[in-house]
Formats: C-alpha cells, sequence, structure tokens
C-alpha cells in the first residue's frame, strides 16, 4: 500500500474521535460512528493506514468474556495532529491531560499552556503538528546526507 502524505476524511475522524476516547476498538467506532455491520472495512481500511502512516498504535487487552480485544491509541504524531484540529482550546486540554498519562512528555505542554494562556497557546498549537512534519523531514534529509 502506498503512503499517503495527508489523513482522509475517514483517517482524520477516528484520529479526532481518538484522542478525546483512547483505548476504543474498531466496533467501538463503528457504533460511534454509525456505521452498518456489513460496512466494517471502511473502519478497518482506515485504521490500518493511520497505523502506516504512525499516528496510531493496536494494543492487545483481554475482554471481560476472556476474548483478546484489540484497541488503539493515538501516538504522539497522532495527538499533535489531534491538537492541531481542534479550535476549543478546553478541548486541547482534555486531550493532553489524557494523553498525558500515556506520554508524559505532554505535561509539559500543559505547563505551557498554563504560561502562555489559553489565546496565545491556541494560537501557537495549531502549528505545533506542521512544526513536527517540518523537523522530521529535516532529519529524514540529515540522515539521508550522511549515508550518501
Amino acid at each position: 500500500m502506498a503512503k499517503r502524505k495527508t489523513l482522509g476524511s475517514n483517517q482524520e475522524k477516528i484520529v479526532l474521535y481518538l484522542a478525546e476516547h483512547p483505548q476504543k476498538t474498531m466496533s467501538d467506532m463503528q457504533k460511534e460512528f454509525d456505521i452498518p455491520k456489513n460496512s466494517y472495512n471502511i473502519i478497518h481500511r482506515s485504521t490500518k493506514v493511520l497505523e502506516e502512516m504512525g499516528f496510531i498504535l493496536r494494543d492487545e487487552e483481554t475482554s471481560v468474556k476472556a476474548r483478546p480485544t484489540y484497541p488503539f491509541v493515538l501516538t504522539e504524531t497522532g495527538v499533535l495532529y489531534a491538537l492541531s484540529k481542534k479550535p476549543n482550546i478546553k478541548d486541547k486540554k482534555n486531550i493532553l491531560t489524557t494523553y498525558s498519562e500515556i506520554y508524559p512528555e505532554f505535561k509539559r505542554y500543559l505547563a505551557l499552556a498554563q504560561e502562555l494562556g489559553d489565546k496565545l497557546f491556541s494560537k501557537l498549537s495549531k502549528y505545533l503538528f506542521r512544526s513536527l512534519e517540518l523537523f522530521d523531514k529535516k532529519k529524514k534529509r540529515a540522515k539521508m546526507r550522511r549515508f550518501s
């Protein structure tokens, strides 16, 4: 499967959903998005692409019935993408609070949000994901130069 550079509407919907509800399975998302049972592949394909792009991770847990379940969480890249897409500062702080338990580095973003204030942090957080993408591209170029 070819690597995508941007997210499709279903992928973006999943990332934004997982930002607010980590540890949800594909069937949870299917119910939440009102997707018919015979269209399960919509969620399956989208999550597969998101995993390949590095936006989400699949975990393995055991259900109440002692069967394996596979909940998803966002990666750090996925969290930053969700932060750049959420306009409401309260949503951004909720996402940071939720994911700071999974990724302790996000506690620094919460502290920064408190220091800067809601208005300034809201403006700056729009650019978090774009700056991360640029940083990653520069790192890749530097590695390519070292090996050439």
